[in-house]
């Protein structure tokens, strides 16, 4: 099977439209901090029922913008900077990085609890409720001949001063004695082991030396910006201002998408026999 090389593409600039929610909730702490000031907590009356909605509406917005800093994509990238090499060299030591290829198995069971509750009135309740219990887990590695990259290339990256790249890992066969294979070996490991407890659950791995899901790579690592740092941006949120932050960072980056494939062959080679399943298996009983 031949896997044809497909360059990535760059997408373009994300705007201030991108982080819209930041905005209002930015906006709405304003807002309803100046309703809390100018109402009154000491009558009742129209001045306290203003304070009292800019009290409960400013504690939502908090939490909004909270939860909007801590989950953004900005805090990840400014905490995953590649301070050692540039894109272009990130992406390129990942496509010469040869592949671990296997599986990974857990055996687990449903046990039902039983827990006691207590509600405000004093009444006691019993509850039932069924738990996940995981009894042993096993990993394998698929022993293979060859491998070849397949993810093709990205271009442009030097052209920019700072790239966000997101990155996906998958894996490929050069050809079909190599998918069968796997296959067999696969699904010798799962009878091998299937026995151990009620249920099962099991994934294929690829393991590839440095890999990260997401980075944000600069075309010259001596030319980071001060202001590129989590402490920055921290500060920034501090003050009410992560929402320049973000389109400030945006409007000096590149978003792009990054699969990285590796595809392998056990098909043997003249002299060789056929490979075997893999010889290296981690196991961990957890009874």
């Amino acid at each position: 099977m031949k896997v044809e090389d497909e360059p990535s593409m760059l997408s373009e600039r994300q705007g201030w439209v991108a982080h819209w929610k930041c905005l209002v909730a930015t906006i709405s702490i304003i807002a309803f901090t100046f309703m809390v000031i100018l109402g009154d907590a000491s009558e009742y009356g129209t001045s306290f029922a203003i304070f009292l909605v800019g009290v409960i509406f400013l504690c939502l917005s908090i939490i909004l913008y909270v939860m909007e800093v801590w989950y953004c994509s900005t805090r990840s990238f400014v905490h995953n900077v590649l301070s050692t090499e540039s894109a272009v060299d990130f992406v390129n030591r990942l496509k010469s990085t040869p592949p671990v290829v296997g599986y990974h198995m857990s055996c687990y069971n449903l046990q039902v609890r039983v827990r006691t509750t207590t509600d405000s009135t004093g009444n006691t309740m019993t509850q039932t409720y069924t738990e996940k219990v995981t009894t042993w887990t096993g990993s394998e590695s698929f022993h293979f001949h060859t491998w070849k990259d397949t993810s093709g290339s990205v271009s442009g990256l030097e052209d920019y001063e700072m790239a966000k790249l997101r990155l996906i890992k998958e894996k490929g066969y050069l050809d079909r004695y190599t998918r069968e294979s796997f296959q067999e070996n696969r699904a010798r490991f799962v009878a091998a082991n299937r026995h151990r407890d009620d249920f099962y659950e099991m994934n294929d791995t690829l393991d590839i030396d440095g890999f990260r899901d997401s980075v944000l790579a600069l075309r010259d690592i001596n030319e980071r910006p001060w202001w590129l740092y989590p402490a920055v941006f921290y500060i920034a949120s501090l003050l009410l201002l992560t929402w320049p932050y973000r389109v400030l960072l945006n409007s000096r980056v590149i978003s792009t998408k990054f699969k990285v494939v590796k595809s392998i062959s056990a098909e043997p080679t003249r002299g060789e026999g056929a490979p075997t399943s893999a010889s290296e298996m981690s196991v961990v009983d957890v009874r």
